[in-house]
């Protein structure tokens, strides 16, 4: 996508409102989805399927979409279309009776939903041209409309109930779409297909040791988001001091994201890159060790550098080493492999430890897990080095 030689001030100030708004748009659902189903009655296994449905419809729903914006040269068509289905979906979802018409839908929107990141962050990158850099300075919205949204949502659920976290969830993408209807975005490169810009992206040994880099960053990220309320009940913590963890992690990433360039300009992408990664294992192992549940709070100081971090020097990583043309697409294969592929992983072995070890064994082991994994990938990526020395491939 592109715009003008120059970034100017309107397409940056559009950038951020989406943002703004997309990820508001998510905090005031998909933290309440688990009330919802509870609500409904289904029963644990039921909630279970329905919850690992979103990371399987991202990993897939996040690279179509993304190659269809890169094939067709229309990304914001498909940025449009994305956000109608996600308004079409989430309003059916509180008229939709039994179980399997409701696993559809709650597929068909995480499908949709989730497929807005890598087309957001593409077009924040082509606004701003050749400076990647600043990209943090954008994407630190994002944050911020997470942090306030389910706050802002919750006087209205505990009045009217649950369904209007739906209808909430509706009417921002609605304003989302008006937002993205003035977005000033056009395709640049060759038209190209689906499967072999696919098979380009792919063929570059460097896409190898980032995207296995990215699946075990994420699968300490999803270990933490899905176990870590259980872990602080284990703790007798209460719900103040949980709903203080979350704010202590979305202020830290805002730190770390408005520093974006410096980051980027100080360290250099790649070492960012491995720097997060270390660092949520570092987190994951901090986390069972602890015993007194307010130590949780000074973990979560570090979830601005073990995400913020990492998301900002892979979106500039994943531009930087894409084929001419096709960008939303790698963005799409990063979300993919993060939010989808390694979030399914790391929820699944997550629980399986939970139940058999305990929380800290959870940790303890997703921590190893961890480390393990990138002392591997940093000797694979020095091996590689050495082996195609005319052409280093720097990880």
């Amino acid at each position: 996508m592109k715009i003008k030689a120059e970034v100017s001030n309107k397409p940056v100030f559009l950038s951020k409102t989406i943002f703004l708004i997309v990820y508001a748009a998510g905090s005031v659902l998909l933290p309440f989805l688990a009330l919802y189903y509870e609500q409904r009655g289904l029963s644990g296994s039921q909630m279970g399927l329905l919850a690992g449905l979103p990371p399987v419809m991202t990993m897939i729903g996040a690279s179509v979409w993304g190659g269809l914006a890169d094939v067709t040269r229309r990304p914001k068509l498909v940025l449009l279309l994305v956000i109608l289905g996600t308004m079409t979906s989430v309003v059916l979802i509180p008229f939709t009776a039994g179980f399997l018409a409701l696993g559809f839908v709650i597929a068909l929107h995480a499908f949709c939903f989730m497929s807005l990141v890598p087309l957001l962050d593409n077009s924040a990158l082509e606004i701003l041209d050749h400076r990647s850099d600043k990209y943090g300075q954008i994407r630190l919205w994002g944050s911020v409309g997470w942090g306030i949204g389910a706050p802002l949502i919750g006087p209205l659920i505990e009045r009217f109930g649950l369904p209007w976290t739906f209808y909430s969830h509706a009417a921002l993408l609605l304003a989302g779409l008006l937002i993205a209807w003035r977005l000033p975005v056009a395709q640049i490169g060759p038209g190209i297909g689906l499967c072999k810009g696919l098979n380009d992206l792919l063929r570059d040994p460097r896409w190898h040791l980032f995207l296995l880099i990215i699946f075990v960053a994420g699968f300490g990220e999803a270990i933490i988001r899905n176990y870590s309320f259980l872990y602080l009940r284990d703790l007798r913590a209460g719900s103040t001091l949980m709903g203080m963890s979350l704010t202590i992690g979305t202020l830290s990433q805002l730190i770390v994201l408005s520093l974006s360039a410096v980051l980027l300009r100080q360290i250099g992408m790649h070492k960012l890159i491995f720097l997060a990664a270390n660092t949520q294992a570092l987190r994951l192992l901090g986390w069972s060790f602890i015993t007194d549940p307010y130590l949780a709070l000074t973990l979560q100081l570090l979830e601005g550098l073990a995400f913020g971090a990492l998301w900002l020097a892979a979106v500039a990583y994943a531009k930087e080493i894409a084929p001419p043309g096709l960008g939303t697409m790698a963005q799409g294969l990063v979300t993919g492999v993060y939010f989808g592929f390694s979030a399914a992983i790391g929820g699944l072995l997550g629980g399986i430890w939970y139940e058999q070890l305990g929380s800290w064994g959870m940790y303890r082991w997703g921590g190893l897990a961890m480390a393990t994994g990138l002392i591997i990938l940093s000797l694979a990526s020095r091996i590689r080095v050495r082996r195609f020395a005319r052409h280093p491939v720097k990880l």
